[in-house]
């Protein structure tokens, strides 16, 4: 593999001050819609009694007035999927690179000035979305990008791994992708698929359907606490410690993803009748693996609510609770009778 030398990462923002900033969507020299918009029918979410209403503000990425629309029933807007065709890219790093416009996605910059370079004649870039930022884009939205590549018989390339769990969900899922940390590309596919319209679902239930086929013999009808672990956004429960021991007493069992694998995670969670978590990427191997049918409560923390999980596990047959906890110094605190009557509700909703 050449090596080859480059500025990009250095320059590009250099020159963007001065030319004005584009992303790379802007370089496109052709646009096509790859799957069309269109609306599905969403659920309810249970919850108790003027519950929303004890949320104080939504996550960074959404608002109150959207959390709200979300968390009722009828039908919603689902986008399109986009692709765009940009030429002579370059990726350096978490950059991509072409003439006038450039996109970083992730904490690393990558300020390589001379490493080897891998050269592509046309292939799709599976990144972004939020991919490198959250764990839970990364499963829910980037792989499922990759199937697409297949499909139009492109080289999926991604940047290199970031999470701890990628090699083992490709493993599950069947995937593979070209990872680069430095290629240049004389025609690179970019990807919006963000829109959980009908061809990307069908794509998100064939992963789902591979996943759950290649795990082993699943622990039936369990209940679940999933703790999040160390690893994401602070959202600190500050009587977790008490809630996983009232939950351990009423049956539920409790899953650390961080300290397993991706099969003993999936294998936990294939045949259990219903999963607790705070709201955050861990639901994520929950959305992947549960049985349709299966019911998630999501614990919200009071200032940045957000219920999106509901839409995706919607299309995986799944029932959505929540219950928001209260404000507790710099985290959060749940009354464990709130928690149950809530998983009350979800079990008599679901029956």
């Amino acid at each position: 593999m050449p090596t080859h030398f480059t500025m990009l990462p250095l320059a590009a923002p250099i020159l963007a001050r001065l030319r004005g900033y584009r992303p790379i969507e802007a370089a496109a020299s052709q646009t096509v819609e790859l799957a069309p918009a269109d609306r599905a029918e969403t659920s309810e979410a249970i919850a108790l009694p003027g519950e929303f209403e004890r949320a104080t503000g939504a996550m960074e990425t959404t608002n109150m007035a959207e959390q709200r629309r979300l968390i009722g029933a009828g039908m919603l807007d689902h986008g399109a999927t986009i692709g765009r065709l940009v030429e002579n890219v370059t990726i350096v790093g978490a950059g991509l690179y072409a003439s006038r416009a450039y996109s970083t996605f992730g904490p690393r910059p990558g300020m390589r000035v001379s490493s080897p370079c891998a050269h592509f004649d046309e292939a799709q870039f599976c990144g972004g979305q939020g991919g490198e930022f959250y764990f839970g884009h990364w499963l829910c939205d980037n792989l499922a990008t990759e199937p697409l590549a297949a499909m139009r018989g492109l080289s999926a390339v991604t940047l290199r791994p970031r999470w701890m769990h990628e090699a083992g969900y490709r493993a599950l899922f069947q995937l593979r992708a070209t990872e680069v940390a430095h290629a240049r590309f004389d025609r690179l596919w970019v990807i919006d698929d963000r829109g959980y319209n009908e061809a990307r679902v069908a794509r998100f239930r064939a992963m789902r359907t591979t996943l759950r086929a290649a795990v082993g013999d699943p622990r039936p009808n369990t209940r679940l606490y999933i703790a999040r672990g160390t690893t994401g956004a602070k959202r600190a429960l500050t009587n977790e410690p008490a809630l996983i021991e009232t939950l351990v007493a009423r049956g539920f069992a409790v899953i650390e993803p961080e300290h397993m694998t991706p099969p003993a995670i999936a294998t936990a969670l294939a045949a259990a009748e219903l999963v607790i978590s705070i709201e955050g990427s861990a639901l994520c191997h929950a959305l992947m693996a549960l049985p349709a049918g299966a019911r998630m409560l999501t614990i919200q923390p009071p200032t940045r609510f957000n219920i999106f999980n509901k839409i995706i596990g919607d299309f995986a047959g799944l029932r959505t609770g929540y219950v928001v906890a209260d404000p507790d110094g710099d985290g959060f605190r749940l009354d464990p009778d709130r928690l149950f009557r809530t998983i009350d509700l979800l079990d008599r909703a679901a029956a």
